[in-house]
């Protein structure tokens, strides 16, 4: 079997290297021009990629492309997600605001009969105050729901 075939250790590709690099710094010149450093330069390059044989064929701008449409994937995939959730929250938005609508609306016509209403009404309260009260309680909880409906916050 051929010594050269085999793929070598790491740490035996770095020695080969240096043994190489140490016969090539002759005199400072640290590469040398001559064909046999030239053959024995290429046989360990050879070496060195039978040593690398997992390197994929991808450059790293492919690796990086295909990262980014992972990326872009996953961010899809949130924004499918996010979607959904705001879908959700606007009809549960629209559903309460139908409802605070028709209470308002009730409380509006609540408070006009108990106006009109006049002593009978009053006397269904505890006192007087508290009736009065309870009404200026009513219009606060009106103009908040209607300040709420406008989208001006209570």
């Amino acid at each position: 079997m051929n010594p050269m075939s085999e793929p070598l250790s790491r740490e035996q590709v770095e020695m080969e290297l240096m043994q190489l690099l140490n016969g090539v710094g002759v005199g400072g010149n640290l590469l040398a021009h001559d064909a046999a450093q030239r053959a024995r330069m290429a046989a360990l390059e050879q070496r060195l990629d039978r040593y690398n044989h997992w390197t994929p064929e991808h450059t790293i701008e492919e690796w990086l492309a295909d990262r980014q449409r992972i990326v872009d994937a996953k961010e899809a995939e949130a924004d499918v997600g996010l979607q959904k959730q705001l879908a959700t929250l606007t009809a549960e938005r629209d559903r309460l605001k139908e409802a605070l609508r028709g209470v308002t609306v009730s409380l509006v016509a609540a408070i006009a009969l108990l106006e009109r209403g006049g002593i009978v009404a009053k006397r269904a309260a505890p006192s007087n105050k508290m009736f009065d009260q309870m009404l200026r309680d009513y219009k606060k909880s009106v103009k908040s729901a209607q300040a709420a409906l406008r989208g001006k916050g209570g």
